[in-house]
């Protein structure tokens, strides 16, 4: 009886240091995974970053040759370089051919007045939704966020768009080329009196107001001159009627 309690103890412990080799051995894998996952990424990074090198290397060196940057990085193969290095997670490099610069992505689409007209049309339609619920315009374009629009765009150069709480008028900022056709239809409540005029338009209307106000005056001194001349015609044939003349 005895004899078997000892060679249960010896079981259990066995068991029990079994059981903690198990886990350490676990644990241990568990680690040199991350150290390879770590290393493998450190590996791929440096290759991405030497491919980047290498590839500047080859756009300057076309560049020296040709007197112009190639138009794409493919460009460059095979003449300049074997194959054309990607990134360390396998995607391309972004490539600026206007300068030359080998880039870590790619080369962010050129804004478009397109964008700007978009975008002025979704805020329309979000300030319009603003006021059928409210009844008044938004104090500015952020009350419209998130409950109108998920977020404000921007022009397609980084700018805020002009808004006037008044009257709900909405343009590009000063100093943008903008045209009528793109900037889409007013708010409601909002005439083509409300927006806010440009030089040339407060010149022409000062212009016309100016020639408004001159034919004015000259039409009233005219009438005047005349009103005289009647007067003073009237006056004599009074006077001669008088004489019996």
């Amino acid at each position: 009886m005895r004899g078997l309690t000892v060679v249960s103890v010896l079981s259990l412990m066995l068991t029990g240091c079994g059981l903690e080799l198990l886990g350490t051995t676990a644990v241990r894998s568990t680690t040199e995974a991350q150290q390879l996952d770590a290393m493998q990424r450190q590996i791929h990074n440096a290759a991405g970053a030497t491919g980047k090198v290498n590839l500047q290397r080859a756009v300057d060196t076309y560049y020296a040759e040709k007197g112009e940057y190639p138009a794409t990085l493919e460009a460059l193969a095979p003449g300049y370089l074997p194959t054309i290095p990607r990134r360390g997670d396998g995607l391309p490099f972004g490539y600026d051919a206007s300068t030359g610069r080998v880039l870590d992505g790619p080369v962010a689409p050129p804004p478009t007045r397109d964008q700007d007209a978009e975008s002025m049309a979704a805020i329309r339609q979000a300030i319009n939704a603003y006021g059928q619920a409210t009844g008044y315009y938004p104090p500015n374009l952020q009350a419209l966020v998130p409950q109108y629009l998920p977020y404000l765009p921007s022009t397609a150069s980084g700018q805020t768009f002009v808004y006037n709480a008044q009257n709900g008028y909405l343009g590009l900022p000063q100093g943008t080329a903008a045209r009528r056709s793109t900037d889409g239809p007013l708010a409601p409540g909002l005439s083509p009196m409300g927006e806010t005029m440009t030089g040339t338009t407060v010149h022409r209307e000062l212009n016309r107001m100016g020639n408004s106000g001159a034919n004015t005056a000259g039409s009233y001194a005219r009438g005047s001159v005349n009103n005289v001349s009647n007067q003073h015609n009237d006056r004599q044939n009074q006077v001669m009627n008088d004489l019996g003349l």
